[in-house]
C-alpha cells in the first residue's frame, strides 16, 4: 500500500511536470523526476515498514502509527523537486542572459564593419 502512496505521489508529479514543455536538457529532467521518485521511496519505506500499520479511507488516509510522517514527507520530497526545477530554470536563464550579452557585444562592431565597407 506504501508503493500506492508514492504511486500516486509519482503520477501527480508526473502529470505537473508534462505541461512543462521539454526543453534543450530534457534528460536533465527525466533525471529529475527520477531522483524525486528515488527519494519517495526511500523516504517512505524508512518511516513506514508495515503493510498493516495503516488504512486506506475513501476522502482521506488513517495511519494508526505513521499519521504524522507521510504528510510531511511528500511535500517536502516535493517542494525539494521544485526547487531543483527552479536552479535548473534559473541557470537555464543565466546562461541564455550570458548569450545574448556576447550576441549584443558583437553586434555594433558588425554594425561598423558594414559602414566602413558603404
Amino acid at each position: 500500500m506504501d508503493f500506492l502512496i508514492v504511486f500516486l505521489c509519482v503520477i501527480f508529479v508526473i502529470v505537473f511536470y508534462s505541461l512543462i514543455s521539454i526543453g534543450i536538457l530534457g534528460a536533465l529532467k527525466l533525471i529529475f523526476i527520477g531522483s524525486y521518485i528515488i527519494f519517495n521511496i526511500f523516504v517512505v519505506g524508512l518511516f513506514i515498514r508495515d503493510v498493516r500499520d495503516y488504512k486506506i479511507d475513501a476522502q482521506y488516509f488513517k495511519f494508526k502509527k505513521y499519521h504524522i510522517v507521510l504528510p510531511i514527507t511528500c511535500p517536502i520530497a516535493f517542494i525539494i523537486f521544485l526547487l531543483i526545477i527552479l536552479a535548473y530554470y534559473i541557470i537555464k536563464l543565466l546562461i541564455s542572459l550570458i548569450l545574448i550579452t556576447i550576441n549584443w557585444s558583437k553586434e555594433p562592431l558588425i554594425n561598423r564593419e558594414n559602414r566602413k565597407f558603404k
